[in-house]
């Protein structure tokens, strides 16, 4: 049985921001020895939060 357009899309785009936020947090340490790293790698937890709640109420109520 294979899964229908709407969950491969689901898939997708968890996956695509998974990655991005994959990417957030191997920049923020990339960044070591400045002062900022705390607050920065709290800011890409938080951005991968509210993208990851955006992301379920569009597919929500889509």
């Amino acid at each position: 049985m294979a899964p229908d357009r709407e969950t491969v899309t689901e898939i997708a785009v968890a996956v695509a921001a998974v990655v991005l936020f994959a990417a957030g947090i191997v920049a923020v340490g990339r960044m070591s020895g400045q002062t900022i790293d705390g607050i920065t790698l709290v800011g890409a937890i938080t951005g991968f939060i509210l993208v990851m709640a955006v992301i379920g109420v569009t597919f929500a109520y889509r």
